[in-house]
């Protein structure tokens, strides 16, 4: 199952709620060989969460967090995707962006709508991705 997140508010949603029951023992749980593989509530669970550095109310799932706030039965993925769906103008020297287009544009830019729909890393990419993204990879 992929959850795609629209300006990302995860992290700050979980604030206040209480821990999950089982944390940071995904290998036990999603390994196929993991002593507790068959008590998975998934076989995957795949995060996609997406924020425009111009929106200050979404945020990249800083790393550890999956291991801390979702329950590893779960068995998460998490990507994060950072781009700028709001124009950004300079103004006397300094870059702006409208905040509100940086909170809400996710679901008119064609880039966001292509990688919901054709993925990433596949023969169906769609040309606006090759044509218009760039990617980093970070592996942990």
């Amino acid at each position: 199952m992929t959850i795609f997140m629209l300006s990302n508010q995860l992290p700050l949603l979980q604030l206040g709620r209480s821990l999950p029951e089982v944390v940071n023992e995904h290998e036990k749980y999603c390994a196929s060989q993991g002593s507790h593989y068959s008590q998975r509530f998934a076989n995957q669970t795949h995060i996609v969460a997406f924020s425009d550095p111009n929106d200050m109310l979404s945020y990249s799932i800083p790393e550890g967090f999956k291991d801390k706030y979702l329950d590893s039965r779960m068995c998460t993925t998490v990507s994060n995707v950072i781009l700028n769906v709001a124009n950004v103008v300079d103004v006397f020297g300094f870059d702006i962006a409208n905040p509100i287009e940086a909170h809400l544009g996710y679901d008119h830019d064609d880039r966001v709508v292509a990688l919901i729909a054709h993925g990433l890393s596949n023969q169906n990419m769609a040309p606006v991705i090759k044509e218009r993204c760039n990617w980093t990879e970070l592996a942990h």
